[in-house]
């Protein structure tokens, strides 16, 4: 299965692209993952709602019509690793590729969200933009270790 993560932001601290290259790596064979960012170009300098229609334009256009869709947004659904492996297991009968959305500080568009096939929640917590690419990445993993019968997750 290949899965996007898109992002919106700025240079990608070292740090955050070494832990993610790290969850990467680590997946098996039948898990592509590719970290997509796009560039904000002055979006804080306009109102939230046109700076968000702007940021979800650019989000939308790396989204095939026949890519599975996911919205990380506070919105979103809570899940638990184990059903985040079973979701994959769905997923990836129906789909060749999942796209996940992250947004730019003010979050995702309605576009976004009206295009997403499913929206997920990390956690009722606020965290960084930048975290959230190492958090999804290694919740990949771990869901794909699951998958996998890898002793990585444990109860």
């Amino acid at each position: 299965m290949q899965i996007k993560l898109i992002t919106l932001g700025h240079k990608t601290p070292s740090w955050v692209r070494e832990g993610f290259v790290e969850y990467k790596q680590r997946l098996p064979n039948d898990f592509s993952l590719e970290l997509i960012e796009l560039p904000l170009k002055n979006h804080g300098k306009l109102p939230i709602d046109q700076a968000k229609k702007l940021e979800g334009e650019l989000l939308l256009k790396e989204v095939k019509a026949t890519d599975f869709c996911i919205a990380l947004d506070e919105h979103g659904q809570e899940l638990n690793t184990k059903t985040l492996a079973q979701k994959f297991t769905l997923w990836q009968q129906e789909y060749r590729c999942l796209c996940l959305l992250v947004g730019g500080p003010a979050g995702l568009s309605a576009e976004c969200l009206t295009r997403a096939n499913f929206t997920w929640s990390l956690s009722q917590l606020t965290f960084p933009h930048q975290m959230i690419k190492i958090m999804v990445s290694e919740q990949i993993y771990r869901a794909s270790s699951i998958l996998n019968n890898h002793p990585y997750h444990r109860e």
